[in-house]
């Protein structure tokens, strides 16, 4: 299973399963912005599991916001993610209860 997002009508897209598909828009090569969002991505990969033991009472905005994550990580990866993994649980739990 591979990761993609398309936002804004196909203004945005990539996917997670390769060079080409991460920049399966062209003109995204040389879009700082998403090679800032993929530095992020290595980034957060990285690091978020050591700070969750560090403080309970720290958001994930709060937490974005401390280590400088781009709004391009947030909107175009994070958010994404964190989205399409409570659509996947409301999915399970309809399954169990019915």
């Amino acid at each position: 299973m591979t990761f993609s997002v398309s936002r804004d009508g196909g203004a945005f897209e990539w996917a997670g399963d390769g060079l080409r598909s991460v920049f399966c828009q062209p003109g995204r090569v040389l879009d700082l912005g998403m090679w800032r969002m993929l530095f992020d991505i290595g980034r957060f990969n990285a690091c978020a599991v050591r700070v969750l033991g560090e403080d309970d009472d720290l958001s994930i905005g709060e937490y974005l916001q401390r280590e400088g994550y781009s709004p391009q990580f947030r909107d175009n990866y994070l958010i994404v993610c964190a989205h399409s993994y409570a659509r996947f649980l409301w999915v399970v739990y309809s399954l169990v209860v019915l």
